[in-house]
């Protein structure tokens, strides 16, 4: 149970520490992560998300316009150990690009890891 409580708490300490951009401001309109999933399979650590109010209209329009929109998802996994030095066991970015295609009218995703 220890094991899958750490990175839940790396995560959590992450994004509480990660600043909002002004562009949210608004009250209740602020992106946020949610239905956090951390699991594994046979080999890998496994972390699912939802991301709320991640678009404003100015954003959507953009889009619409053809202009593609990239969100980048820093996420570190730390091994917390009392007495010792915390160690960084895995640091990575996680880039999702959006674009919309207006003659197929059908939006693009890609994900790099």
């Amino acid at each position: 149970m220890k094991i899958r409580l750490l990175p839940l708490l790396c995560l959590w300490l992450l994004l509480a520490t990660c600043p909002v951009p002004r562009v949210w401001s608004t009250p209740g309109n602020q992106p946020e992560l949610k239905d956090i999933i951390i699991t594994t399979s046979a080999r890998d650590l496994l972390l699912f998300a939802t991301v709320k109010n991640g678009f404003t209209d100015e954003m959507r329009e953009k889009v619409k316009n053809g202009l593609p929109i990239t969100f980048t998802f820093h996420v570190e996994l730390e091994q917390v150990r009392s007495g010792w030095f915390d160690t960084t066991l895995v640091e990575t970015a996680i880039i999702h690009t959006l674009w919309y295609v207006s003659l197929k009218q059908e939006y693009l995703v890609s994900f790099f890891v």
